[in-house]
């Protein structure tokens, strides 16, 4: 099982603290982290996370302006950014054609505009 987690202004400790721990927990899941969060402030926490074996850390060249979560083909969660998290709107589908193609387009641009940082 695999997560691809896209995040880019949200609260980073806790984002990554979260993912830290259902990483440990979950060790057949496998976690991409896609951003572009200040190594500078956060790279000691992305050093730590490495440790645990199952998540990659990558970061983007550019931003992007929204959220995206993809749960293998099972499902898939894309969000606008925007500070108005009441009234935010997003796609979320669990159709496996769906999830099948929305993460076939996304996740190359994403692979395409970002660099591993798994061994930095």
């Amino acid at each position: 099982m695999g997560f691809y987690l896209c995040f880019f202004e949200f609260p980073i400790p806790e984002i990554l603290l979260y993912c830290s721990e259902f990483a440990y927990s979950n060790k057949n899941v496998r976690l991409t982290l896609t951003s572009n969060w200040d190594f500078e402030v956060y790279g000691k926490i992305h050093s730590q996370m490495k440790i645990l074996g199952n998540i990659e850390i990558r970061q983007l060249m550019r931003p992007f302006n929204f959220i995206g979560i993809f749960k293998d083909e099972d499902e898939l969660i894309l969000a606008p950014l925007s500070q108005d998290l009441n009234n935010l709107v997003c796609i979320r589908s669990m159709h496996y054609e769906f999830v099948v193609f929305y993460k076939s387009c996304l996740l190359p641009i994403l692979q395409a505009s970002s660099t591993s940082k798994l061994d930095s």
